[in-house]
């Protein structure tokens, strides 16, 4: 399992991050979603839902290919409240983020915030739920103190993992990380 990020800004000038977690080829899958976002436009809208809906719409649209998870967060402007982050499986529908411990796939779990960030990781059980207590903490915090701490906390007890943090409306932080234990 290889973890990959991408930053930058789309055709229109939206800023954007990507995470995944790919079974192999990290490097040119990398470079396939940066080609995708920065040749394309993305429309989003201030309504916190549509914004969502249509991240993942333009996300699923993607190289998706041998992901076996994705995240991504825009930086659109005028949305009322925290949205504009994605994170899951990407054969998987897509649904609203509820704070719970999900498990994607053996030694895969995936753990996300509404309005706050998320994260896909390998674990085991016990160490996905204690994990996932110790990122729920973080939640009291603003996004711009809490998504680096996370990511730390992340790095420190993951074998893998993807990060992203909702990028839109007040106290937002439009930011993603990936990494693996060497």
């Amino acid at each position: 399992m290889e973890p990959f990020v991408v930053q930058g800004k789309t055709k229109n000038g939206v800023p954007f991050y990507l995470a995944g977690l790919a079974e192999s080829g990290a490097e040119e899958k990398a470079k396939r979603w940066a080609d995708y976002w920065q040749s394309h436009v993305f429309c989003g809208r201030t309504n916190v839902v549509v914004l969502d809906e249509r991240l993942l719409a333009f996300c699923m649209e993607g190289p998706t290919e041998g992901l076996l998870a994705m995240g991504a967060s825009v930086q659109w402007p005028g949305v009322p409240c925290r949205s504009g982050g994605i994170i899951g499986d990407p054969m998987d529908e897509g649904e609203s983020a509820e704070g719970a411990l999900e498990r994607i796939r053996d030694g895969l779990w995936l753990c996300a915030y509404p309005g706050r960030f998320g994260a896909v990781f390998t674990a085991t059980e016990e160490e996905a739920k204690a994990l996932e207590e110790e990122m729920r903490r973080w939640t009291a915090f603003s996004n711009p103190k809490s998504v680096p701490q996370v990511e730390m906390l992340l790095k420190e007890k993951c074998g893998c993992f993807i990060l992203i943090s909702d990028g839109s409306g007040p106290d937002s932080y439009c930011y993603g990380a990936a990494g693996k234990k060497e």
